[in-house]
């Protein structure tokens, strides 16, 4: 007769989540992508929504572009001709 091991009698516990989004409380493992975002913990959906919810300004000042009005261009169009 062949021995076998006592079965557990509780299933085994999921390992503990590496961190968890700030915003949706989802559990992050191992390589997932994870992302800092003002001060934040977030997953990519989360991060995609925060980026989303920015003004067309906020993001621009986010990438560093400048920002100028019409009139500004075209008076800098006339003074370069």
């Amino acid at each position: 007769m062949a021995y076998l091991p006592e079965q557990r009698l509780e299933p085994p516990r999921p390992p503990e989540p590496d961190c968890i989004c700030s915003a949706c409380l989802g559990e992050l493992y191992g390589d997932e992508e994870v992302y800092r975002f003002d001060g934040r913990i977030l997953c990519g959906d989360c991060l995609r929504e925060e980026i989303e919810d920015l003004s067309i300004r906020e993001l621009a000042e986010l990438i560093d572009a400048d920002r100028f009005t019409a009139e500004e261009i075209r008076d800098e169009r006339r003074e370069n001709s």
